[in-house]
C-alpha cells in the first residue's frame, strides 16, 4: 500500500505542477492580452479626442473653411478649417498612398517671406487625412497675412522648406 500510495502522491504531484504551468501560461497569455486591449483602447480615446477637436473646430462660427486645389487634376481636393482662436482642421479623402520614406507637409505661404511649416501627415491606409494642427500664437496671429495654405511631398520627417512643387494649395481669404 506504501508503494501504490507514494505512485499516487507522485501522479497527483505531477498532474498539479502540468495544471499550474498551463494556468500561468494561460494567465500570462490573458495578461498580455489585456495589455493589449489597454494600448487600443487608448489609441481610440486619442483619436476620439482629435475628432472631438475637429469638429469643435469645424463647428465654430468664427472658422474659415478653406479650398485646397491639387496641382493634378485628378486628385481630390483637400479643405482646410481655420479658426483664429483654436488652431487649423486639414480633412480629405480618397489621397494617394505615399511610399514609406514620403511624407505630406502643410504649409503656411506668405505674401513675402519664406514659407513655414505648419503639420506634417500621412493618409491613413483608406486615403483619409485628418489632421488637427494647434498653431503657435505667432502663427494664428500671422495667418491672416498669410496668401496661402500649401501641401507638398517631402522626405518621411518633413523638411525646413518645400523640396517639391505644390500638390495642394488654396488662398487664405
Amino acid at each position: 500500500w506504501a508503494w501504490t500510495a507514494l505512485a499516487l502522491l507522485l501522479l497527483f504531484a505531477a498532474y498539479t505542477a502540468f495544471e499550474t504551468w498551463r494556468s500561468d501560461r494561460e494567465l500570462a497569455g490573458l495578461q498580455r492580452g489585456a495589455l493589449q486591449e489597454q494600448q487600443r483602447s487608448r489609441a481610440l480615446e486619442s483619436e476620439q479626442q482629435r475628432y472631438r477637436e475637429a469638429l469643435t473646430i469645424v463647428g465654430d462660427a468664427a472658422t474659415t473653411k478653406i479650398e485646397l486645389r491639387a496641382a493634378n487634376v485628378a486628385a481630390p481636393p483637400v479643405t482646410a478649417y481655420w479658426n483664429p482662436a483654436m488652431g487649423l482642421v486639414l480633412a480629405g479623402d480618397k489621397l494617394p498612398a505615399l511610399p514609406a520614406e514620403r511624407t505630406l507637409q502643410l504649409w503656411l505661404v506668405p505674401r513675402t517671406g519664406a514659407p513655414r511649416s505648419a503639420a506634417i501627415f500621412q493618409p491613413n491606409a483608406a486615403g483619409q487625412i485628418l489632421v488637427v494642427a494647434p498653431l503657435p500664437d505667432s502663427v494664428r496671429d500671422a495667418i491672416r497675412a498669410e496668401k496661402s495654405l500649401s501641401i507638398t511631398e517631402e522626405p518621411a520627417g518633413g523638411s525646413p522648406q518645400p523640396t517639391s512643387p505644390w500638390e495642394w494649395t488654396g488662398a487664405i481669404p
